[in-house]
């Protein structure tokens, strides 16, 4: 068998499953979400089986999700020890599943019905779990009433979560526990000050019970564990209460020492719990508080536009819906923006997962321009009249000093007035972070500047292990940034992919410490994403003398745990002598701490990762100390040229490009209606560089080489391969054109239909296929069914043939998968796992050495993103694009793997492009192609943005469709054989198009907590109404058991309530038929069976259009 179920999760014996399915787990292991146990064996933990999608346990041949509802209650009081959770599995008619056998995300119903729980219900169950054996062995009456009111609130909170039953008990009793304390000042008539606490949640939101919290905890003169409050308990936990015994122990501040105190309360109260001491941060930090995401004044969330590749079909395919309002538009949109920023093709927005699609995109631009509007018309009316980029709120005062550790803490202004206790209430839940002088409206923040002496760069040869010589255009860059260092706050250095920028500036900073005094050695902070981080600590002992720190210290979500001091977090031990690697994540989430340390030098890699001055990844990376911050990127201007004003506000902020609204008004705006005028854009490109002088260095290798600074590299050859698109590929692209010639088109209804051209031209069943359902046959019929994959495999052979090595840039993790199992199969080869920015980064490191080193014919399939970072891959010299990435910078940064210092051979790059036999150069890679190569030559000659935009998207669009009209569209339906190759989910929705096609109204169930049916049919008053059970296999040779039967049967009461009508049930499935058991059940319990080949005779009859769905 392939998985088995175990205590600490299911094992996977992969020499018992498919390629596809060992692709997969392996995929897992390098994520760091599976872990070797023995050869070709895996443990993966509950927790991830847990957070598996519906299509990825399909492929993994796991249970599908449990379908029903669990019921929550307690036996027993909170503070008995006797106190017992206990969880029932409910079916649709209330009753429990008797006695289920529950192990980890694995729930056993019956010997023929076997479920794995999503990651809310897993995390329910996991709870009450350790509650119940917690309390089984807790001793001490405090600990026990403690860990009771605690792991109530818990079980509650996360049982709400995924809409649990609850029993009375639950329901009834509330639990509040703060996280963290803030300060209120009463003042008495004598001019003494009393402090009353101020309870707050995690995100220092406060808790709307305060009053009646000060009153419990008034009554009492020693602190306790558990306050009875007006209908809610008051937990404490042990840093809190330690607060509060500071409260208590010094509860009256004298008159004479009331206004020091209020300048700073922290000076009084030492609780890191209070935190509220700005004196220990930047003299940037004006406040700690609440986060609003501001967007870009018209309305626009600088999100990428396009979903990733590969989702375009995913509007209704196992996608949650997620409402969005004008009150949480800006915080999701914050998530996603940061989500796709990481690559990441998904966000978590109140426990719940959901995947980014080109649908949620448009609807956050909607909301964000009706806002923007809003906002606008009710500044209007209110005479108020904001600069272009401003939000209408002085975040950043007058410019003088920021605000002290009193005015944050309880609103006051330090004055004996009457409103000197006021405070003002954060919004509950909102993100609480280090906020700013922003610069927006008017440079209200510039750099002090330390000027120090000279320094010769002739030492750096003392500061290099034996054997390591810089070249002479990284002699000059070392001299330019030592220049930088002793007369300016920071620097950007922007070299092209493969100058040595890690090695210029591991010397930089090895040679600046020569010059540093014992006391002034300030740890140094690279700032990194993560797939990165192993790469510089790699490159450090490569190049630098082991003691030129005292440490090096890799810091991420786990290493960071080592540095929690109850519920904050202290790096101080490390705050001199050592060279900190963190990544861009683990600052934003940690901000508190690693803001209180003076960093001497704080380095940005891949800098473009601050581009959106409003991100919380900026606004974290902006907020901390440092003598001198460098930023460095091959790619400085993405979206727009506020992509550089961002960059250059963290390394020189003030420093000649204005405020944000001064700098649009000088640059971007210029530019905003014709951004094809190439005269204008060189002009502005050329003043904004000499604008950045002497604080911006920017080389490319073409340039470097031509002047002989280089040694001489080998050519880059690029070539297009146009193919026609096999007959599948081309009618299913005319298919989505014709789609959107049929109606009205908006703006956002276009940027989907491109993103569905985007994966058409790619694979026409990228989004629907099985993965499983590719034999080792297969390999050539995948490769004909797309012409960009038919130019790919001659390249492979040509490749092949030579004996060398080719990297594939590929951004769709499901395709990655396909094309390793075909290429595996065809040439039987071991391709490596993919390298995508989940990847761990020690993994993706050893597998880049791996490469390297290996001889003759090899294949490395890589994500254009997380490829365009930190790798050298020498060792190939083709590089195919197979996912054009809409950034052509990105995309050269993707070729600069292989072509770098060090190849000594010719580098061959293919784009395959897909071409409509009739359109031809009108077809969406040849717009794209032209697009990109404009893009790119505007930017070798100036400073330009090359990121991809929604104007790009729709202008793409009208080229293509102006040209579409005559051409005959054929239809394209399934067939049986067809129905084979899909998912699920698809197939799910194959049976809800098939009754529609038959005259009936068909509806597909929710996707979670479905009770046992897939689809409803409401047939009208001739025929009965039908509530089918899908099951789809891989095997379909074969019989299917009883578990469909049993689902559709318990679920048959349920839908009857709701729908108030009778249903007929049926089971459907493309296997050729039924045990004889499931026969049975479904005989006794009126179910009807369709097999297989009644099902091709409905597909006959009522042909499903298979774009469509």
């Amino acid at each position: 068998m392939f998985w088995e179920v175990k205590d600490d999760g299911f094992e996977f014996n992969c020499s018992e499953g498919e390629a596809a399915q060992v692709s997969k787990i392996e995929e897992m292991f390098s994520e760091g979400k599976a872990s070797i146990i023995g050869e070709d064996c895996y443990i993966v933990s509950h927790e991830h089986i847990a957070a598996l999608s519906t299509n990825e346990r399909a492929l993994l041949d796991l249970p599908e999700i449990f379908p029903y509802r669990l019921r929550i209650s307690a036996n027993g009081a909170l503070v008995d020890r006797s106190l017992r959770y206990i969880v029932d599995f409910v079916k649709p008619n209330g009753n429990s599943f008797i006695n289920p056998t529950v192990t980890g995300a694995h729930i056993r119903i019956s010997a023929d019905l076997q479920y794995t729980f999503n990651i809310g219900q897993y995390l329910v169950v996991k709870k009450v779990e350790e509650s119940n054996k917690k309390l089984a062995s807790t001793d001490e009456v405090e600990d026990l009433t403690r860990y009771n009111f605690l792991n109530f609130a818990d079980i509650k909170e996360v049982a709400e979560e995924i809409d649990a039953e609850l029993d009375s008990y639950l329901k009834q009793n509330k639990v509040v526990v703060p996280k963290r304390l803030s300060i209120l000042p009463h003042f008495e008539k004598n001019g003494d000050v009393i402090i009353a606490p101020i309870i707050m949640g995690e995100n220092g939101e406060e808790i709307p019970f305060n009053g009646d919290f000060q009153k419990s905890f008034d009554a009492r003169d020693n602190v306790k564990t558990v306050y009875n409050g007006t209908g809610v308990f008051y937990v404490i936990k042990p840093e809190v209460e330690e607060a509060l015994k500071e409260i208590k122990a010094k509860h009256r501040i004298p008159k004479k020492k009331a206004k020091d105190f209020l300048k700073s309360p922290g000076s009084v109260f030492f609780s890191p719990v209070f935190d509220f001491n700005l004196a220990d941060y930047s003299d940037r930090v004006i406040e700690i508080g609440e986060y609003k995401y501001k967007t870009e004044s018209n309305g626009k969330s600088g999100i990428d536009w396009l979903p990733p590749e590969g989702t375009a079909f995913n509007s209704g395919n196992e996608v949650k819906n997620l409402e969005i309002t004008l009150e949480n538009v800006d915080e999701i949109a914050a998530l996603v923006y940061d989500a796709r920023n990481e690559n990441i093709d998904f966000i978590v927005y109140q426990g719940e997962k959901y995947i980014i699609t080109a649908k949620l995109i448009s609807e956050i631009e909607n909301y964000l321009e009706i806002k923007a509007k809003n906002k606008a018309g009710d500044d209007e009316s209110k005479g108020v009249n904001h600069p272009e980029g401003d939000d209408g709120k002085d975040t950043t005062g007058d410019g003088s000093e920021k605000k002290s550790g009193a005015n944050t803490a309880t609103g006051s202004n330090g004055s004996d007035g009457d409103d000197a206790g006021t405070k003002v209430k954060p919004k509950k839940n909102g993100k609480r972070v280090l906020l700013i002088k922003d610069n927006f409206s008017h440079i209200s923040y510039n750099a002090e500047i330390d000027t120090v002496e000279e320094i010769d760069i002739a030492e750096v040869d003392n500061c290099l292990n034996n054997g390591i010589t810089l070249l002479n255009h990284q002699k000059q860059g070392l001299e330019w940034l030592v220049n930088c260092y002793a007369n300016y706050k920071g620097a950007l250095l922007a070299d092209d992919m493969g100058l040595g920028k890690t090695l210029q500036t591991l010397a930089f900073i090895a040679l600046t410490r020569k010059h540093l005094a014992k006391d002034k050695n300030h740890s140094v902070l690279i700032v990194a994403p993560v797939s990165l981080l192993a790469n510089w600590q790699e490159e450090y002992s490569k190049f630098l003398k082991a003691d030129t720190f005292e440490g090096v210290v890799m810091l991420d979500s786990e290493t960071i745990k080592e540095y929690r001091k109850g519920e904050s977090y202290s790096l101080k031990s490390i705050a001199k002598d050592h060279l900190v690697l963190t990544s861009y994540e683990t600052l934003r989430i940690h901000q508190f701490a690693f803001g209180k340390i003076d960093w001497g030098v704080m380095v940005l890699d891949e800098a473009q990762k601050i581009k959106n001055p409003t991100a919380l990844i900026t606004l974290a990376s902006k907020a901390m100390k440092y003598n001198f911050g460098l930023c460095l990127t091959g790619t400085p201007v993405e979206n727009t040229w506020v992509d550089l004003w961002s960059i250059m506000d963290f390394a020189a902020p003030g420093y000649n490009l204005g405020s944000l609204s001064e700098f649009k008004q000088n640059y971007v705006n210029k530019i905003k209606k014709d951004n094809s005028d190439k005269e204008l854009i060189k002009e502005l490109g050329h003043k904004l560089n000499d604008a950045l002088n002497p604080l911006f260095m920017r080389r490319l290798k073409s340039k470097l080489s031509k002047e002989g600074y280089l040694p001489e590299l080998p050519q880059k050859i690029i070539i297009r391969k146009p193919e026609i698109m096999p007959v599948q590929q081309k009618l299913a692209y005319e298919s989505i054109v014709a789609s959107a010639m049929d109606k009205s088109v908006t703006t956002n209804t276009a940027l989907e239909i491109i993103a569905k051209l985007r994966d058409i031209s790619l694979f026409p069943d990228i989004g629907t296929i099985d993965e499983r359902s590719i034999s080792k046959e297969d390999a050539i019929k995948i490769f004909n069914s797309s012409a960009r994959l038919k130019v790919t495999f001659s390249e492979l052979v040509n490749t092949y043939y030579n004996n060398e090595k080719i990297l594939i840039f590929i951004e769709s993790k499901k395709m990655q998968r396909i094309l390793r199992t075909v290429i595996q199969d065809f040439f039987k080869i071991k391709v490596p796992i993919p390298i995508n920015g989940d990847m761990r980064g020690e993994i993706r490191q050893s597998i880049v050495d791996t490469f390297n080193e290996s001889k003759g014919f090899g294949v490395l399939l890589l994500s254009p993103l997380a490829a365009g970072m930190g790798l050298n891959i020498a060792s190939a010299n083709h590089v195919i694009h197979l996912s054009r990435h809409w950034n052509p910078a990105k995309e050269d940064q993707a070729t600069d793997r292989a072509y770098r210092i060090g190849q000594t051979k010719d580098v061959q790059v293919v784009i395959p492009m897909a071409l409509h036999p009739v359109l031809r150069l009108d077809s969406f890679d040849n717009k794209l192609d032209e697009l990109l190569e404009f893009k790119r030559q505007l930017s070798e000659e100036a400073l330009f943005p090359t990121a991809d935009s929604a104007e790009d998207g729709k202008n793409i669009f009208e080229g293509i469709t102006k040209t579409f009209g005559g051409i005959n569209v054929q239809t394209i339906t399934y067939d049986i054989h067809a129905v084979d190759a899909v998912d699920g989910i698809t197939f799910e929705k194959i049976i809800e198009a098939l009754y529609k096609k038959a005259g009936m109204l068909s509806v597909r169930t929710s996707e979670s907590n479905d009770n046992g049916a897939d689809v409803t049919v409401f047939s009208g008053s001739k025929q009965p109404n039908l509530l089918i059970q899908c099951k789809k296999t891989k095997n379909y040779q074969s019989n299917i058991g009883k578990d469909g039967v049993q689902e559709i049967k318990t679920a048959l009461s349920y839908y009857e309530d709701i729908h108030s009508c009778s249903f007929k049930p049926v089971v459907i499935t493309n296997a050729k038929g039924f045990t004889s058991g499931a026969i049975d059940l479904a005989n006794a319990n009126g179910v009807q069976l369709i097999c297989r080949a009644e099902l091709t005779k409905m597909l006959e009859l009522y042909p499903v259009e298979k774009i469509y769905i």
